[in-house]
Parts: C-alpha cells; structure tokens; sequence
C-alpha cells in the first residue's frame, strides 16, 4: 500500500485528469519512488494496453437523437448507468436543461457538429429515438462516418423499414445498416416512455460489457491517495 499526500501539484494532475476524461481521453497513471502521483493522456487506442491495472477510460459517450418524451426518459435513465449524455435536439423549446439530469450536454446543432465537439471521444453509442423518417436519415448519413460502439433505431417495422430503404437509396454503407440495432432496445413488451428507456438501457448494457474484454479499469477514486 502507498499513501501519498494529497498536495497541489496533485491537485493540479487531479484537474487534469478531469479535463482529459470530459473531453474522451484516456490516461494512465504513474506512482514514481521519487515523485508524486501524475499522469499521461494516451492515444485512442489506448485499449490495446489490456492488463495495465492504472488506465483509466473516460465514461462512454452516448448520443441521445430526439429530445421527446423517450429521449427524455433515456437521458435520465442512462445517466444513472455511468454514461456521458448528450441530448441532440435543434428544437430549443423541447428539453430543457432544468428537465435532464445534471451534467447533461444539451446540443441545438447537427448531429455531425454536435460530434465534432467530442471528436477524441471513441466510446460513443447512439440512440436515435426521432420524430420523423427524414431526422433518421440525416443523423444515420452523419453517424455512418462515425467509429460507434452501438447504433439504435426506434419505431415501428414499418417505419423501420422505410428508413433502412432510404439509407440504401442513399448508399449508406451495408454493414453499418446491418449494424443498426432496429428496432432499438430489448425485446420487452413496453408502452410508456420510462419502459422503453429501460429496455433501451438494457441494450447499452448487453453491448458495453460484451465489449470489455479485459479487468475493469479502476476509477480515480479508488487509486488516488485519500485527503484527510
């Protein structure tokens, strides 16, 4: 065990670290003999170091398309699940901060600008829960350009199957539309906004803990030494 004081040198690498992680860094930390506790931004594919018990990976990024009563729903139940939400939506009345849960980016801009603001970011799933075919079209020509861990659709077969027919007639790639999960979520029989965001969840689940294929990294909290 080492303990090491929490002093402002610390503090600033702690600030840092908080930075690096907001913006979809990761970092690894270092305990030298000699120094104090500090850290390293790494690349992206920062996950080729598997067994490295010091990096730490930011929170995943999940896009939430669609600020109606689903998007909503989706935004607070996701949040509490360890995911980094964003609310895209360009109708400024819908969805107001004060209705989200805290630390909710809320985005008026395209879909395509909305990412470029976390373009370092690389674990991102998407959550396309939109009012009309023509808003599905244009975030899926965007979200096709994007490296996602996950894609969802809501809406019905039949809806479904004319967006899948529009993304064909507009050469979006086949293997990212086979990659859609479509209808979006986990086969449950639900109804109102609250359970579709739970099998929605449900989904974000399967997939994120499908794809951690290594031991847990450890958060900041259990490997920084403790203020007293």
């Amino acid at each position: 065990i080492r303990l090491d004081p929490i002093d402002q040198t610390c503090r600033k690498h702690l600030d840092q670290a908080k930075d690096y992680l907001l913006n979809g860094q990761v970092v690894r930390q270092h305990f030298p003999s000699e120094a104090c506790w500090h850290l390293e931004t790494l690349a992206r594919d920062a996950g080729t170091h598997q067994g490295d018990p010091w990096i730490v990976e930011p929170d995943p990024l999940l896009l939430i398309v669609g600020a109606g009563h689903c998007g909503v729903a989706l935004a607070h139940a996701a949040a509490s699940l360890g995911f980094r939400i964003i609310l895209q939506d360009d109708r400024p009345e819908m969805a107001r901060p004060s209705e989200l849960p805290a630390h909710t980016f809320r985005s008026y801009k395209p879909v395509d600008q909305t990412l470029d603001s976390f373009d370092r970011h690389s674990l991102v799933y998407a959550a396309l829960v939109t009012r009309s075919y023509q808003q599905d079209l244009e975030a899926m020509q965007h979200l096709a350009q994007r490296p996602l861990l996950y894609t969802g659709l809501i809406g019905s077969r039949r809806r479904l199957a004319h967006v899948m027919k529009m993304l064909r007639e507009h050469d979006i790639p086949e293997t990212f539309i086979e990659s859609i999960d479509a209808p979006i979520g986990i086969d449950l029989p639900v109804e109102t906004p609250e359970e579709i965001a739970i099998s929605i969840c449900a989904r974000l689940i399967q997939v994120r803990n499908a794809a951690c294929n290594r031991p847990a990294s450890m958060d900041m909290e259990t490997t920084v030494s403790l203020e007293c």
